[in-house]
């Protein structure tokens, strides 16, 4: 963000290892992390100190569309990544009907 020597947005994270993209795609702002992306050159991979990714908070908040967005424009192959508990995205969407239309939607099988 500065360009003085002073801290990047990209650098910036909590105890927990969360960033500014993390926390847009908990809340379901697929633009903000795309923004995030494009202008301040954050990583859509970054994960955090439970190895947990973008795709992860997006469905943690139960924000199918951004979920689906965010697995469209970068885990198109990798979907279902676990973080460091072993758990994938599947395990942390809401259960019921939105679940099954979302995994429906996925790029690839599910085993």
């Amino acid at each position: 963000m500065s360009k003085g020597g002073g801290l990047e947005l990209w650098s910036i994270r909590d105890d927990d290892g969360v960033t500014a993209m993390h926390v847009a795609a908990y809340a379901g702002h697929s633009k903000v992390c795309v923004l995030l992306e494009k202008e301040f050159k954050m990583d859509p991979k970054c994960i955090d100190a439970d190895g947990a990714n973008i795709t992860h908070y997006a469905a943690k908040g139960g924000r199918g569309s951004c979920y689906l967005a965010l697995v469209e424009a970068h885990f198109k192959d990798t979907p279902l990544l676990p973080d460091a508990q072993g758990q994938t995205c599947q395990c942390k969407l809401p259960s019921g009907r939105a679940v099954r239309s979302w995994l429906a939607l996925l790029p690839c099988q599910i085993g």
